[in-house]
């Protein structure tokens, strides 16, 4: 079976282990990874902008963090 091409609000909170609330409090501020509108109740999250997104996140540790 092959990957999907677009992740629902709840897929998004099972990969990232967040409420829903949360997923859309960084919606809201635009904090999240892109997203398309489909209707009022229907958002969905591109799996390659998701994918970005989390590469964007990653931080490296500082040697203070060692």
């Amino acid at each position: 079976m092959s990957e999907p091409e677009f992740l629902s609000t709840k897929d998004l909170m099972k990969r990232l282990g967040v409420s829903r609330k949360y997923i859309e409090s960084m919606r809201k501020n635009g904090d999240g990874p892109p997203f398309i509108k489909i209707s009022e109740k229907m958002i969905r999250y591109p799996v390659c902008g998701y994918d970005a997104w989390i590469q964007r996140q990653l931080a490296l540790p500082k040697a203070s963090d060692k």
